[in-house]
């Protein structure tokens, strides 16, 4: 074997190494998140259904009403992929137009 094929096998290798260790960090995290998310959707789905619990109590006890309507079921989209924005979209810039004008002097500043 030459020199080159034997870079090339190692350099292959390492690439095989690397892309089943992102794999298994893309497996883990994936799960890790979705468990996470799916925790976090029934902790606010208790909290919903308590406070509307609350509100009925309330307007019955105090309206003599009984509220007839149900709360929403909160439900994650089954994707089976997360996707990050990791795009800084902050629209107008206003701390950078209001520095400009605090720093430049004159109209040129005011306008």
């Amino acid at each position: 074997m030459t020199a080159t094929g034997a870079a090339s096998t190692r350099w292959s290798a390492k690439t095989g190494l690397a892309a089943g260790v992102v794999d298994y960090w893309r497996e883990t995290w994936s799960t890790r998140l979705t468990q996470a998310a799916t925790e976090s959707a029934r902790r606010q789905q208790t909290l919903l259904d308590e406070a509307i619990a609350d509100i009925r109590a309330a307007a019955a006890e105090l309206l003599g009403i009984d509220l007839a309507s149900t709360a929403p079921t909160m439900t994650l989209p089954e994707t089976g992929e997360f996707r990050f924005d990791v795009t800084a979209v902050i629209g107008w810039n206003q701390p950078l137009t209001s520095a400009l004008r605090r720093r430049v002097p004159g109209a040129a500043g005011r306008n």
